[in-house]
Formats: structure tokens, C-alpha cells, sequence
């Protein structure tokens, strides 16, 4: 939970802003005054000075130095408290890295890593992902070897991790080995460059996984037995997701580890009521050459949320005519792809018990679905779209499927389809405006940089 931090006056010497100010580049030593403010007694002052470091750092583009420098300001100086302890200006600073990777910051930061706070932790892991190198892999397996993880590793973190793919060998099966709650984010790494063809299975030894594996899936599968329900809302519980999140991962790992042991765990699954963890389970057996009923395919292509995930597998494997054809439509992927804008925690957060078609509306080549779907008892209005419907139907994506949640009944088809584009074109103009005010203010600080060091073009 965010909350205010102490509001108890820090102690502060001179020689901390001081420091802070002699590590600056020469390009940063605009941010001086900024960081001075950091230090202020005041809260109220340490906070707008947080702001204005912000608005400095946005988009800002460092030179090698400068990105040195910010290590040595995040590793050496130890800021007093703010406020709010979302307002962090170590992980700010040290956020700019991974906007701004580099082969030169590798080992300083994998130097500092041991006894840097967890905001610098988790930073240092993203840019070694950003960095995309043999030794910025070698870095990150080496700091999680010997120090683990930090705390609240944020998405992030992982997102960068996808480009060290070209260095699994490198990254598994270690990481996984040492994956811990973190199993999941992992396994998606780990999958995702076994699907790309970035590790070859037979090149990296993974069956070090199998006993893991063999030993985990029974206590998940025990757990997800237990807590499954009949309707659809339980499996976007909070309750569940780890249950889920970690299942699923040993259930897709079973599919690229060779163990008979995990042919009838994987069996066993199919059985499951959740139909994501079916499918991991019907997709891992099909890679491992068994043979999976129809009706098991049948159960995930029917379910909303796991349809394109259905689809996107089996053309991975080659085997897109497993595919049951009643699901194949259109209509059944662009349904698909209004279910996974209603799952965001933000808008609905789960798959409607129903999501029914109300009309569709075609201009030229591009097609706009209106839908209404099942929200407690109250049916409410949604659109999905527009879509250029050609070739073989497969999943879709649409730039203004969106719902206000208003009721069906309240409009026709078509109202509920101008409604939301009226709203979306004037959400657009609003950020398009607020885009070229951040230009602006970035071509402000250029062009003051440029005249006061004209000869730092870097600043």
C-alpha cells in the first residue's frame, strides 16, 4: 500500500549535496538545482524538488557519461526520505538507464548491485536486459546467483530480460532454477525463446527442470482443484492468480522436458475446470507427440480468454488444424479480443459470464463490432475495432475496442458505436496536445543546453 513516509526532519550536511553535485557530468549539472531541493528539510520543498527532477529526466537522452555519472549518484548517495515513498528519486535517476542502456554501464552496476538498494536492484536487472549483451546476461545471472532477487521485481524488468533471448544459454536453465516466486515471469522468457527458435532445447540442457517439475505439478494441481469454482469470476481472484500463474508455467515447461513421469500429470490437467491451465496442459502434450480428445480443444477454443491463445500456439507447432473450425470466425476473434480488453483490472477484470453480438458496422474495408456483454445482471454496451477482415480469420486487434459501461438498452447499435469514437478522437486530441507540449519543453532544454556549453552537444 502506498502511504506517506516519517515526516521527521532528516539530518543533512552539506557535504551530501555537495557530493551529489561533484558527481554530475557535465551534461547533468542542470539538474543540480533540482537535487539540492532533495535535500531540503522541508518535505513540501523535497517533493517539489522530486517534481522537477521528473520533468528533467523525461525523455532525456544521456550520453555515456552522463549515465555514469547517475550510476555513481544512485550507488554513492543516500537521499533522505520523502514524502511519499512513491516518490523516489533513486528510482528515477536510476530508471533513466534502462531508457538509455550501454555496454559501459555493465560493470559498474553489476559491481554496485550487492549492496544497492532494491529501487537500484531492480533497475540494474532491466537495463542489463536493455543492454542486449553476452555480458549483460552473464551479469544478470551472476547478481541473481549470488545476491537473488529484489523485492517487488516489477514487469519491467522481465520485458527487458526477452532481449537476452539470444543468450539463453547463458540465462537457462539457471534462472529457472533459481526462479523461486518469480517462476512465471521466467517461464514466459524461458518459452518465449524456445518458441523463437533463440534456444535450441537440444543445445541447453533443461532436464535438470524434470524433477522440479515431476515434484511441483502435483501440489499445484492439488491446489487448483481446490480452489476452482463453477462460474467464471474465480479465476481472476486475487486469491488464485499465484496458484495460477505458477501451475501454468510448470504445466508449460512439461512440454520441453523429457520425463514420462509428466505424461499423466499433464493428463490430469486437461481435466481442470480453468481453461488456461487446459490449455497449457493440451499444448504441452501436443509438443510431446500424445494425442489430446477434440472435445479438450473444443473447451479452450469456446472460452473467450484463452481462444487466441488456443490459436497462436498451435501455428507455433504447426498443427493449426487441431483448431476447432466452429471457432475459427471472425466474429469468435473479435469477441476474443473485446473479453481481453474487459479482463484489465481497470475496466471490468474479468470474461463476462456472456458476450453477445449486437450489431456490426462496415465502411470500406474495415469492420466495427458492437457488442453487449453480461456485467453482474446488467447488460452493458461495448465496441470492438475497426478490423480489416481479409484472409483466413485469426486473432484481431482493434484501436478503439473500449466500453464506457453504459447499459445496452440505453442506445441503439449505432449510438453506442459514435459514442465511443467521439470519445476516443477527443481523448486522442487531448494526448496528442500533451505530446507536443512534452516536444516543446524537450526542444527548450536542448536549445538552453546548446547556449549555455556549446560545446557539450550531449547535454
Amino acid at each position: 500500500m502506498l502511504s506517506p513516509m516519517s515526516p521527521r526532519k532528516p539530518t543533512i550536511q552539506a557535504t551530501d549535496i555537495q557530493h551529489a553535485k561533484s558527481l554530475l557530468s557535465p551534461g547533468l549539472k542542470s539538474l543540480g538545482p533540482s537535487l539540492a531541493k532533495l535535500f531540503d528539510p522541508d518535505l513540501h520543498k523535497r517533493d517539489n524538488g522530486f517534481a522537477a527532477l521528473q520533468k528533467q529526466l523525461e525523455g532525456r537522452k544521456l550520453s555515456t557519461a552522463d549515465a555514469l555519472a547517475i550510476v555513481r549518484l544512485v550507488t554513492e548517495v543516500t537521499f533522505p526520505p520523502m514524502q511519499f515513498d512513491w516518490n523516489d528519486p533513486v528510482d528515477e535517476l536510476v530508471f533513466t538507464l534502462v531508457e538509455n542502456p550501454g555496454a559501459a554501464l555493465v560493470a559498474p552496476l553489476r559491481a554496485a548491485y550487492p549492496k544497492a538498494p532494491d529501487a537500484v536492484k531492480r533497475a540494474t536487472l532491466a537495463v542489463f536486459g536493455a543492454t542486449a549483451t553476452r555480458p549483460a546476461a552473464e551479469a544478470f545471472v551472476t547478481c541473481i546467483r549470488d545476491h537473488g532477487w529484489p523485492a517487488n521485481v516489477y514487469g519491467r524488468v522481465f520485458t527487458e530480460l526477452s532481449k537476452l533471448e539470444k543468450f539463453s544459454d547463458v540465462l537457462f536453465p539457471e534462472l529457472m532454477l533459481r526462479s523461486g516466486a518469480l517462476i512465471g515471469d521466467v517461464t514466459n522468457v524461458l518459452i518465449s525463446a524456445l518458441t523463437s527458435g533463440e534456444l535450441d532445447p537440444r543445445q541447453v540442457d533443461l532436464s535438470s527442470l524434470a524433477p522440479l517439475a515431476i515434484a511441483a505439478l502435483p501440489t499445484c494441481l492439488a491446489k487448483v482443484r481446490k480452489l476452482q469454482g463453477r462460474d467464471i469470476r474465480w479465476r481472476f481472484m486475487e486469491r488464485y492468480q499465484a496458484v495460477r500463474t505458477t501451475t501454468g508455467a510448470w504445466l508449460d515447461i512439461a512440454g520441453h522436458v523429457p520425463a514420462k513421469q509428466l505424461g499423466p500429470l499433464l493428463e490430469r490437467a486437461t481435466k481442470l475446470r480453468d481453461p488456461k491451465l487446459v490449455a497449457f496442459a493440451a499444448l504441452s502434450l501436443v509438443r510431446r507427440k500424445h494425442s489430446v480428445a477434440a472435445e479438450v480443444f473444443e473447451r479452450i477454443a469456446a472460452d473467450h480468454e484463452t481462444r487466441e491463445l488456443l490459436y497462436d500456439y498451435l501455428r507455433n507447432l504447426g498443427a493449426l488444424a487441431k483448431f476447432p473450425a466452429k471457432w475459427r470466425t471472425w466474429d469468435a476473434f473479435a469477441a476474443a479480443e473485446m473479453a481481453r480488453w474487459l479482463m484489465y483490472p481497470s475496466e471490468l477484470g474479468y470474461v463476462p459470464e456472456r458476450i453477445e453480438l449486437m450489431q456490426k458496422f462496415t465502411a470500406g474495408k474495415q469492420t466495427l463490432y458492437v457488442w453487449k456483454f453480461l456485467d453482474g445482471k446488467t447488460w452493458r454496451a461495448g465496441v470492438s475495432g475497426p478490423y480489416v477482415l481479409k484472409g483466413a480469420p485469426r486473432p484481431v486487434w482493434g484501436a478503439s475496442t473500449f466500453s464506457q459501461f453504459e447499459r445496452a438498452s440505453s442506445k441503439t447499435a449505432e449510438q453506442h458505436a459514435l459514442t465511443v469514437l467521439e470519445t476516443l478522437a477527443l481523448w486522442n486530441k487531448a494526448h496528442t496536445a500533451e505530446a507536443k507540449k512534452r516536444a516543446k519543453r524537450a526542444r527548450s532544454r536542448r536549445r538552453s543546453n546548446v547556449a549555455g556549453r556549446a560545446d557539450l552537444r550531449d547535454g
